[in-house]
């Protein structure tokens, strides 16, 4: 992993500020570059290539301090001599051939694109006063406001003041009016509907769109973004909504699912990309708790500024100690040592550890066995709700490496020799150590002879041969409908009341058909198996071949996730009932008891 890191350092480095994203960007009016007198208003800003000027409801910008804004946001520096007046207003130009380069005045240079801003809230046409003339119309991407406090922000931002019996339901929304006094730069509530009444409209953050995204807007590429996109857009979240179907955040209306969303499904046929306004206003993105040192009693254990002797560090954590805290960045995980092992287990090895990100539930995580700690690729990713990381904090590289890896935030790309500090801690009584965890290879079973434990923990013995469906998903769909569908065929073999062993097993379903046309079949002689984990969305599933030692070859059945699956889960390692399956056929029970 190390090498393959590093590889992606030098990359990036090359790029420079080129492979930033909106996400990662800083928001500029917090750090007091533009003030502004509302906290909601935001402008969207894109370089115009196709004229000369921008184009209503497009501004251009005016204003140095807010060209800066803009240039940061779409990753651009000031030219040489930036603020010079060159002509125009603010504008992209690759004077000397440099292609990144902006300036306060040079629209009207040859060769400058114009830097425009879609403002966050604009002036509808006025509204006609006679009957059936069509009323006030937003321009693109722009909706009327029905909420008093984005109103105030609205009027404040343009200047506006408001009117007198501001707050009174004349009817319709947001809007200037002069409510009849003459005085033009008022505003009211609820008056877009009188005559001589101007709507004011708000740009929209979040839009669909057919085809790329228009300008003044991108596509999302971070998981947590596209959330709370979908859910402002009034769409819920997909069948496996993380599920690399492949390209952006998307509305994806997947197996007859309606107002839905994916995090990558963009490419898909019938797809409609969800987009988010280019401005310095990024969304606020929840930080996955804990976001500060616990309560407990903590005492700082090492650094990870230098190549660590966990052997000889290990044995400085006292016998009371529940779990050690690794600070990186704004990062915070808690690790403590699987039942069975000690801390000095834990800290020299990649396999002994359980992972906490609040104190009150314990993972396995898929462990990464080159390095000590962390977990294996894209775990968090894919596992852990508002941690977009493709790693868990490994404190060290198990050959003496400085420094750890891989994150300092939540959503950022994954780096080595990141420094850290790691402490030891002594729990409170409200953080007992939860019941048994299931293991990483799999909480849901289908093993041996065979022995079944489903979604509820329940476990059971399978006695009645024959063909049986052990997922599907969603619950009571037909399998040719079903997103996915494992059946699985049981044969006595040895006798007539022998043992039952899956001899064959089938993987169908629509997610099985993304990945392998016709989805994926085993037999218990053959060559085929998947000791790898098959990844669909968050559900994992892995199938191995066995052999008794009478030389009796069967298949094993292994499933993560199921719980995860968004839908409720059907067969019988899902939520089907199983009482039938449990009593062997009645031969079978008059033949042990005589």
């Amino acid at each position: 992993m190390w090498t393959g890191i590093r590889f992606f350092l030098c990359a990036y480095l090359a790029v420079g500020t080129q492979a930033q994203t909106t996400y990662g960007r800083t928001n500029v009016s917090r750090r007091g570059k533009l003030s502004r007198t509302g906290g909601s208003s935001y402008d969207a800003f894109f370089i115009e290539t196709t004229s000369s000027s921008c184009v209503a409801p497009a501004e251009e910008i005016i204003n140095p301090t807010e060209c800066d804004e803009a240039g940061e946001v779409l990753d651009l520096v000031l030219g040489y001599r930036g603020d010079w007046n060159l002509g125009g207003h603010c504008a992209k130009w690759p004077v000397l051939n440099m292609q990144t380069w902006y300036y306060h005045y040079a629209s009207g240079q040859v060769g400058a694109d114009p830097i425009c801003k879609f403002p966050a809230y604009v002036l509808a046409h006025e509204k006609y006063c006679e009957p059936g003339e069509k009323g006030p119309q937003c321009p693109e991407h722009y909706s009327l406001i029905t909420t008093k406090a984005e109103c105030d922000d609205a009027g404040s931002t343009l200047g506006f003041s408001l009117g007198y019996l501001g707050e009174m339901n004349y009817g319709g929304s947001c809007a200037k009016w002069h409510g009849g006094y003459g005085l033009e730069n008022w505003y009211y509530y609820y008056a877009s509907n009188q005559c001589g009444a101007f709507p004011i409209c708000k740009l929209e953050q979040y839009i669909l769109s057919s085809g790329d995204c228009p300008r003044g807007y991108e596509a999302i590429t971070v998981g947590t973004v596209c959330d709370i996109a979908g859910a402002a857009l009034g769409l819920s979240p997909g069948f496996l909504t993380h599920y690399g179907f492949g390209g952006n955040c998307a509305k994806y209306e997947l197996g007859g699912q309606s107002n839905v969303y994916y995090h990558h499904g963009s490419n898909q046929p019938g797809a409609t990309s969800i987009c988010i306004a280019v401005t310095a206003n990024p969304p606020e993105v929840p930080t996955p708790s804990p976001t500060s040192i616990s309560g407990d009693t903590c005492q700082q254990l090492t650094t990870g500024t230098v190549s660590n002797d966990w052997t000889t560090i290990c044995k400085n954590i006292p016998s009371d100690a529940g779990h050690i805290q690794i600070t990186m960045g704004d990062v915070i995980d808690f690790f403590r040592p699987v039942t069975g092992a000690d801390f000095c287990d834990m800290l020299t090895s990649s396999n002994r550890h359980e992972w906490s990100n609040d104190l009150s539930t314990w993972h396995i995580p898929d462990y990464f066995s080159a390095h000590v700690g962390g977990s294996a690729t894209n775990w968090p990713l894919n596992n852990v709700v508002g941690d977009d990381r493709r790693y868990l904090s490994f404190w060290g590289d198990g050959r003496g490496g400085v420094g750890g890896c891989c994150h300092n935030s939540y959503s950022d790309a994954s780096f080595p020799g990141r420094p850290y500090t790691m402490y030891w801690c002594v729990p409170g009584a409200n953080h007992t150590p939860p019941e048994e965890l299931p293991s990483s290879t799999g909480d849901i079973t289908a093993t041996g002879d065979p022995h079944l434990k489903n979604v509820f923990g329940e476990r059971f013995d399978l006695m009645m041969p024959g063909r049986h469906v052990l997922i599907n998903i969603p619950r009571g769909e037909p399998a040719e409908n079903a997103y996915l569908h494992v059946e699985a065929d049981a044969s006595r073999l040895g006798g007539t009341c022998a043992d039952l062993y899956f001899q064959e097993l089938n993987i169908t379903g629509s997610l099985a058909d993304e990945k392998k046309a016709g989805g994926y079949h085993y037999h218990a002689r053959g060559d085929n198996e998947t000791p790898e984990w098959l990844h669909f969305g968050k559900i994992d599933l892995r199938v191995v071949h066995g052999r008794t030692e009478q030389n009796i070859e069967y298949l094993n059945f292994y499933v993560k996730h199921l719980k995860r699956a968004g839908f409720a889960v059907g067969g019988l390692l899902g939520e089907d009932e199983h009482s039938q399956v449990e009593m062997p056929p009645e031969e079978c029970i008059q033949h042990v008891t005589l």
